[in-house]
């Protein structure tokens, strides 16, 4: 069972959330908080397994929250829901390693889905977040890499591992985890997965 806090300050979205997660098998939502004070009370005294946190809530931002729970290293999973594509906050939330970012506009099996991907660990963005991120990497990243990065990128949307394109480019392994290492930073990528993303999204490779 996974055990959910609801953080957010609109009734209406509340409401959204109940309608869509309260009837799923697997899920309980045990409370609901309108303030980041409440939700502080909420998380201490429920320990749910999962957050979903509105990042604007009233004055305060719910990213600040999340600086609560990890400095007192409550280990519950976090899903930002958002009205809107803010890159900043995007970045922000990844660097306080949360892996749920969900629209509110999103269907009800997408916030379905990103509830259980995450609570297994792993990383759910939403679709439409997704396509923002790569769009605002379309303008200015390809010019930043050297030849020898984008046969790495290409090799790397191909699906192959590190020995493969250590011996289809004729360099070491070594060499080939440096580049890679490169391209993520001028990307400002996170992983090889969304490199392979942003290579098939600019044309770079055709699957």
């Amino acid at each position: 069972m996974i055990r959910i806090a609801v953080v957010d300050d609109h009734p209406l979205v509340r409401e959204g959330i109940e309608a869509v997660l309260g009837c799923q098998p697997d899920m309980e939502i045990v409370g609901y908080a309108g303030s980041l004070q409440e939700a502080r009370k909420l998380i201490a005294t429920k320990n749910p397994d999962m957050v979903l946190l509105d990042l604007k809530i009233g004055d305060e931002h719910g990213l600040d929250l999340v600086k609560d729970i990890r400095a007192r290293n409550h280990e519950c999973a976090i899903v930002v829901l958002t009205a809107f594509f803010d890159g900043q906050d995007i970045k922000r939330a990844m660097d306080l390693n949360i892996k749920g970012f969900l629209l509110k506009e999103a269907l009800p099996e997408e916030m379905v889905a990103a509830v259980r991907i995450v609570s297994k660990g792993r990383s759910y963005i939403d679709p439409d977040i997704m396509e923002e991120i790569l769009n605002k990497k379309k303008d200015h990243g390809l010019d930043q890499l050297t030849p020898r990065e984008v046969d790495v990128l290409k090799a790397v949307a191909k699906g192959m591992n590190n020995r493969e394109i250590a011996s289809n480019l004729f360099v070491t392994e070594s060499t080939v985890k440096k580049h890679i290492s490169q391209i993520l930073s001028k990307l400002e990528l996170k992983d090889r997965t969304q490199a392979a993303l942003f290579a098939i999204k600019n044309g770079i490779v055709h699957l």
